[in-house]
């Protein structure tokens, strides 16, 4: 709308008086200290800056695919973005510097501040430093959905959090994502729900079933 427009462009002008202020004192000052943080909060700006003309990184990204030769760069997600080179993926920050030394088959968005990737034909969840979430490896995994994520290991499916601990020890045939706090599962050929400690809920079970939406 055009109001939001005005508020925007607004914005922008704010933030390019204050690049151009911090740029100047920058240049000005003698004290050593007082350039370390001036050229802090110009980093800061110009990063806003950025965001506010390119929302989607599109700029940024398309510069790192072209320096390091990335056949894929997504999206940055609290300053990390995963990328394609060969048949490997990996994270990268903004300057391209790689999060960790490890290669991954694949590797998915990060959700809940985990990453889900897959090495070895094994699925796993990784913190920003690539510390492998408990350790624990799965034949297939999901994306996190209210802070718990499906999971398929040894006896089929379950869930665990993002501790990487189970909700309970039952495992399903088959399992649906969790919303508003409740998941549909599959023992045997009948369906039913569960809340989010793993207790059945309702009372009943049924041939089918859809998720809550």
């Amino acid at each position: 709308s055009c109001p939001q427009l005005k508020l925007e462009f607004e914005q922008l002008n704010i933030l390019k008086k204050e690049f151009i202020l911090k740029y100047e004192q920058v240049k000005v000052s003698d004290d050593i200290t007082e350039v370390k943080t001036l050229k802090k909060e110009l980093s800061q700006i110009r990063d806003a800056l950025e965001n506010k003309l390119d929302p989607f990184g599109i700029t940024l990204r398309k510069k790192l695919a072209d320096r390091y030769h990335f056949s894929f760069v997504s999206k940055f997600y609290e300053g990390l973005a995963r990328v394609r080179k060969g048949a490997d993926y990996f994270f990268i920050d903004k300057t391209g510097k790689e999060m960790s030394k490890e290669r991954y088959q694949y590797a998915g968005n990060f959700s809940d501040g985990l990453l889900k990737v897959k090495k070895d034909d094994k699925y796993f969840f990784v913190d920003r430093t690539g510390n492998i979430l408990s350790g624990e490896t799965y034949d297939a995994a999901n994306e996190f959905s209210d802070g718990l994520v499906r999971v398929k290991g040894e006896g089929g499916y379950f869930f665990i959090d993002k501790t990487g601990k189970r909700i309970s020890d039952k495992s399903y045939r088959n399992v649906g994502d969790y919303s508003e706090g409740l998941a549909w599962v599959v023992e045997g050929l009948k369906w039913f729900f569960i809340d989010k400690a793993g207790n059945e809920v309702f009372g009943k079970k049924y041939d089918t079933v859809n998720s809550f939406s």
